[in-house]
């Protein structure tokens, strides 16, 4: 399972809205960043490459933290993280709502301070623990 895969699934399915680009105005032919252009509100990264476990509960497990940096001037509210089959397109875990609050906590906040808040304040980083299950390790995606 490719690192750069899942930061770049996880960059494309972090519930977030988009925003133009501020200050962006260049003269015509000049380089720079267009004033049309939309950059994410977030951006993501996992530490490590994640690698198949099986548990004692028969299941094999991925388990890895996705880091969720806030780029935007504002607040974001968290509302879903899918982790999707990199080739197909299934889903393989859905966090939101109350699942994703408890699975959700600011960088430097243990988890029990976080509480049930998905937001992420301007220029901060949460962490998103995943944990994705399968019955077999062949079942597992090569990319996710």
């Amino acid at each position: 399972m490719s690192r750069r895969g899942v930061v770049l699934l996880a960059v494309m399915l972090v519930a977030a809205g988009m925003w133009p680009a501020i200050g962006a105005t260049t003269p015509s032919g000049t380089p720079g960043i267009s004033p049309s252009t939309q950059v994410t509100s977030v951006t993501a990264d996992v530490l490590t490459e994640p690698m198949p476990v099986k548990a004692s509960d028969g299941q094999y497990h991925v388990a890895y933290e996705l880091l969720i940096t806030n780029v935007r001037p504002g607040e974001i509210d968290m509302n879903t993280v899918e982790v999707r089959d990199a080739s197909s397109h299934d889903v393989l875990l859905r966090l939101a709502g109350a699942d994703l609050a408890t699975r959700l906590n600011p960088v430097g906040t243990s988890r029990a301070a976080a509480g049930a808040d998905t937001r992420i304040a301007s220029s901060k980083t949460s962490i998103v623990w995943l944990d994705v299950t399968a019955p077999t390790r062949e079942s597992i995606p090569a990319t996710i």
